[in-house]
């Protein structure tokens, strides 16, 4: 204990900055579950991922529920507001739900799956996405730089969703019968009861290979839009199509997974692209995208390479976005690993409102850096000591900023205790993700610009691996200060 003491005194004067948070005791984590590299992977949708991770339907009996509260018992200044959100979620043999309350809105959705001829029925706050996304995607699959590896498509699905983020209220049904599905579904905003917009398609699996065609229609407006989907799986690849017409304007979208588990994955997209809130492409900006990604894992080091390119158009104004990301990780050890990755990306905007004005061009770039080291000590059978030390380096124009991070847990039987503290000197237009210890139900990254510091203390008791208290505190530079207290059940 007297080294453990050492080490975290030292690392305290001089560490700081921005990591995932560890895994409350008692939780396994997902071993299909990405981590969180950079921070902004999923922006805005993060607050879902605890509640998705249950799968939706896949015949299993297993039940399963959560229930995570979390209350600001004094408010942090720095949040605007204070932080109280209510998640729960269940699931039967044959039956789901979710639901979400929290300072942003309430939200959840109830879904029943395998039952005779009936394969799936949601109501509530869905994600509607149809065939591979070309006229109406889902928030995750547009603001993610990774292709999907899920060897399958529908023409048309209807996810539950517990945030009001990217979620439209609405129900979705398809039904069974052999090779031939039929699906429909119905949606409208959450801020406007007039305006639906429905849905419905038919599609037909026959050993590898699968076919379908949707029509879709919003009520009280003329949009219409139809949609023709097709994929074969092979040995060792999938391919998925999807061509649509709007009426005045063509879409199309495909993906690629090759390879042994996944390792090349590419997707490809243009035309018209719609919101969910509409089937048609004259609500939403012409978008053009393409997303190619490798994986490899050799001796240890695990690799991935992601190349992604968007442009969309509206009204006289394009964008245009290029990305590069490079993420390795290695094992040093048994009680060691190293994380790094590298981030190139460039940004441009033309508007051009006449072909009278000359057009403006604004152009960004930006170059991203981190590294981490993890330690993992485990000095007897009931107690465990983990230290993680990461630097984020940011340059764009004017100058390198830097963001770092020192955490280090002490767990011992039920208990968990967390010392986390993060220093960071951002230039003007740079931003860092600083990570949250790791409280059920907050935000997994806070944004963070300019200079500043921040020290949190964050204990955690689990009673047995189905119930679980928090209290976190962490205060900044400014003096700002917050306490949150977290509760959790989980069986």
């Amino acid at each position: 204990m007297t080294r453990v003491a050492r080490f975290l005194l030292a690392c305290l004067v001089v560490g700081c900055g921005s990591a995932p948070p560890a895994t409350p005791p008692g939780e396994v984590r997902d071993p299909n579950t990405v981590d969180v590299r950079w921070g902004d992977e999923y922006d805005g949708v993060l607050e879902d991922t605890d509640l998705e991770s249950v799968p939706t339907s896949t015949g299993s009996s297993r039940t399963s529920a959560s229930l995570d509260v979390l209350v600001a018992l004094a408010d942090d200044a720095a949040n605007g507001q204070a932080l109280r959100s209510v998640a729960a979620s269940a699931r039967f043999a044959h039956a789901g739900g979710r639901y979400r309350e929290s300072a942003s809105g309430r939200a959840g959705a109830v879904d029943v799956f395998d039952v005779a001829w009936l394969e799936h029925l949601v109501v509530g706050a869905i994600r509607p996405v149809v065939g591979e996304g070309a006229l109406v995607a889902s928030a995750r699959e547009l603001g993610s730089p990774s292709p999907r590896a899920t060897p399958s498509v529908s023409v048309l699905r209807a996810t539950p969703s517990s945030s009001l983020w990217g979620s439209v209220l609405g129900a979705g049904a398809t039904i069974a019968a052999g090779p031939v599905r039929v699906v429909t579904a119905a949606w409208r905003p959450h801020d406007d009861d007039s305006t639906w917009t429905v849905w419905s398609g038919v599609e037909w699996r026959f050993a590898r290979t699968t076919f379908g065609a949707a029509y879709g229609r919003t009520v009280r407006r003329t949009e219409s839009a139809a949609s023709v989907v097709a994929s074969r799986a092979f040995r060792d690849a999938f391919v998925a199509l999807e061509a649509a017409h709007t009426g005045s304007n063509v879409a199309y979208a495909a993906r690629v997974v090759a390879g042994e588990d996944a390792a090349w994955r590419a997707s490809f997209g243009g035309g018209a692209a719609a919101a969910p809130e509409t089937p048609a492409g004259s609500s939403r900006r012409d978008r053009r995208r393409a997303v190619l990604e490798r994986r490899d894992r050799w001796r240890g080091l695990g690799s991935r390479l992601t190349a992604s390119s968007i442009m969309s158009r509206e009204a006289g104004r394009e964008e245009r976005r290029r990305r590069i990301d490079w993420d390795m990780d290695t094992r040093v050890d048994d009680g060691a690993s190293v994380e790094a990755g590298v981030r190139m990306s460039e940004s441009a905007s033309m508007e051009a409102p006449s072909l009278l004005v000359p057009a403006s061009v604004d152009e960004d770039g930006e170059l991203r850096a981190r590294v981490a080291l993890r330690v993992r000590e485990r000095p007897s059978q009931t107690m465990e000591v983990e230290h993680v030390f990461r630097i984020d380096w940011v340059k764009t124009e004017v100058a390198p900023g830097l963001a770092a991070t020192w955490r280090g847990v002490l767990r011992r039987g039920p208990i968990d205790v967390g010392l986390q503290a993060s220093a960071w000197a951002l230039r003007s237009g740079q931003l860092g993700y600083l990570g949250r210890a790791g409280l059920a139900g907050s935000s997994a990254f806070t944004t963070i610009s300019g200079g500043g510091s921040d020290l949190s203390v964050i204990v955690r008791a689990a009673a047995g691996s189905h119930a679980g208290v928090a209290v976190e505190w962490r205060r900044k530079a400014s003096g700002d200060e917050g306490v949150l207290l977290g509760a959790s059940l989980r069986w």
